[in-house]
């Protein structure tokens, strides 16, 4: 029998103890409240729709985010769980081509305020081209045939990841201490 080729994607989760993200954590009660995706767990190029500007919180964006830099720089004791996934080489280039492509046109695409808040009141609102954080994540992965189809359908939050799906946790900590080095094959507490 033929070996079928595989690819990781990592999803982080992350608490960054800011206002915003105490008030999400009290609504929805998750130790969790934000999601980035990266194609690499070095987490120095990672995707998600997150605030533009680390000391602004209400102005968000599709960005590219990096575990030492931003708002995860300036937030120093930011909380993280890393997931690993699994996939076929073919619904890693999906997602990835998607998310690329996704990036390169960024300005089409706009965060998704009353989706969030709608979320924190457990209903889901969609409109095209907007996405809060776990949203956005939740539905690229959807699409490359790696998570169910959720999205439009359910309310999307960042526990999903731990509570739902067959992610691996690789790391979980302190995200300004982590170092791919410091990652063995066992998972790694460090808080």
């Amino acid at each position: 029998m033929e070996e079928t080729k595989t690819q990781k994607i990592y999803v982080l989760l992350t608490h960054t103890g800011t206002i915003l993200s105490k008030m999400v954590q009290k609504r929805t009660g998750g130790e969790f409240n934000h999601a980035s995706l990266s194609f690499d767990d070095s987490l120095t190029k990672m995707y998600s729709f997150s605030r533009v500007n680390p000391y602004i919180a209400f102005i968000g964006a599709f960005m590219k985010e990096a575990y030492n830099q931003g708002t995860f720089k300036r937030f120093k004791k930011t909380k993280a769980c890393l997931l690993e996934y699994s996939v076929s080489e073919s619904s890693y280039s999906k997602i990835k081509s998607c998310v690329e492509k996704m990036y390169d046109e960024r300005k089409k695409y706009g965060y998704a305020y009353k989706g969030l808040f709608s979320a924190g009141k457990g209903k889901v609102y969609r409109k095209e081209n907007c996405f809060y954080c776990s949203e956005f994540v939740w539905s690229v992965l959807e699409n490359g045939g790696v998570l169910d189809k959720r999205v439009g359908k359910e309310v999307i939050m960042p526990m999903d990841f731990l509570e739902k799906t067959d992610g691996k946790i690789i790391y979980k900590g302190q995200l300004s201490i982590y170092k791919k080095e410091e990652k063995n094959e066992n998972t790694k507490e460090n808080f």
